[in-house]
């Protein structure tokens, strides 16, 4: 599925230009033109599905993001007083708390006010606008965290340094000064771990207040992990890494069931072309991850619709982390787990090529999605692909998921 998943995010990213920051219109046809999509959001406003936020008016949605901005203030405020009291014990530390705080919020507040200058009219746009705000914010504080820790270090060789952000949550390699202090690992574990569980937790809130459900960490966060993992092999060993990968998609009848067949021999040519630059490999891989990390973004305020290709490509994410949804988290962990120590054991040259690992993952997943697909998300799926690969929407229920109401498979409520 990994190819597949990179496939997906490849081709997104060539048919969008939000991303690649070009010039130049996606060609639609007539399937999307102004009045198509007053009326859609018309349709959207009377269309009942039985979810809360779904059914609520734009002002009343826009009001209840705005609680949430209040609420995740309030708790980043805490966490970060409370970590940063512990670090003026640990390190010896005099930080003002007052103002990080403070600047924790102001980032919040900035940021409502740009994502709100873009309205959610949709059901698509108003899960959007909630999800992408419950990330940033979790990303804020987890980014704080680290600012507060590596200040109180070098407040304690009495200079206060400014660190400049980053999306990735390594909780070793940004601090490779200090590796050798065993207090400062652990701190830094610390603020890893906790952060995951707060973005945990609140989209388990979300969850539960207004039914927009999603998981953290998702397959796909999990898949982000994996491309982190094999981009940093050495050459030679990310090539015979890629051909496992191939020879396992290829071998695999199920994708069938959820490719028409000319579609398969397209991406078959993709993926070969992909495969031919390693270097090339390398970068598109990095794309795919900070694809996939990035999932949940709105789309610049400039530019209010998201492009036709990365919104099918989100929704193809959004549809296989729907079918790991089902699944025990705690193995889904384990299988990602055994891959990432077997790759590193192979990179360092203490173990061999760990193959039997890497399939067991692959085979488990078309395990899920032979059991967790139902009829409807096969066809959603073909269809998505379809757009990618066309670059046209020539269905109207298709049109409707994309721009309107979302993927009826992923508003299916999970049977406990």
């Amino acid at each position: 599925m990994f190819l597949l998943t990179l496939v997906i995010i490849l081709q997104a990213l060539t048919l969008s230009n939000s991303l690649i920051e070009k010039e130049g219109n996606f060609d639609l046809g007539n399937d999307i033109i102004k009045s198509e999509k007053d009326s859609m959001i018309a349709e959207s406003k009377n269309n009942q599905h039985g979810e809360r936020y779904r059914q609520l008016s734009i002002k009343k949605a826009q009001k209840i993001l705005k609680d949430y901005v209040i609420h995740i203030k309030e708790k980043g405020t805490e966490i970060l007083k409370s970590r940063g009291k512990e670090l003026n014990k640990k390190i010896k530390v005099n930080i003002n708390l007052t103002d990080v705080a403070h600047n924790y919020r102001e980032k919040i507040d900035d940021y409502f006010e740009y994502t709100s200058a873009m309205k959610a009219e949709t059901i698509v746009e108003k899960e959007t606008a909630l999800l992408d705000m419950v990330e940033t914010a979790c990303r804020l504080l987890y980014h704080e965290q680290k600012k507060l820790l590596i200040n109180a270090i070098t407040l304690n060789k009495s200079e206060m340094i400014e660190t400049e952000e980053s999306n990735d949550l390594d909780p070793i390699s940004y601090f490779p000064i200090y590796n050798d202090n065993l207090q400062i690992q652990e701190l830094m574990i610390d603020i890893y771990r906790k952060s995951k569980n707060i973005k945990s937790e609140e989209m388990q809130l979300n969850c539960v207040k207004f039914e927009i459900c999603r998981f953290y960490p998702s397959y796909t966060d999990n898949i982000a992990d994996f491309i982190l993992e094999i981009i940093n092999l050495p050459e030679s060993k990310l090539k015979i890494v890629l051909k496992l990968l191939k020879i396992l998609v290829k071998n695999e009848k199920f994708f069938k069931e959820i490719i028409d067949e000319e579609d398969i021999d397209i991406i078959r040519a993709k993926v070969k072309h992909i495969l031919s630059d390693i270097d090339a490999v390398v970068q598109y891989l990095s794309v795919a991850r900070y694809f996939i990390v990035e999932k949940f973004k709105r789309p610049n305020a400039e530019k209010p619709r998201l492009e036709i290709g990365v919104q099918a490509g989100k929704m193809l994410l959004d549809i296989i982390d729907k079918a790991f949804s089902y699944e025990d988290e705690d193995i889904i962990k384990m299988e990602f787990d055994t891959n990432f120590r077997a790759i590193r054991s192979w990179a360092k040259g203490e173990k061999l090529f760990p193959e039997s690992v890497i399939t067991q993952l692959f085979s488990y997943a078309i395990k899920v999605f032979e059991t967790n697909l139902n009829t409807n998300a096969k066809n959603e799926i073909k269809g998505l692909l379809k757009i990618l690969l066309t670059g046209r929407v020539a269905d109207e229920k298709l049109r409707n998921m994309l721009y309107r109401d979302g993927s009826e498979y992923v508003r299916e409520l999970i049977p406990f």
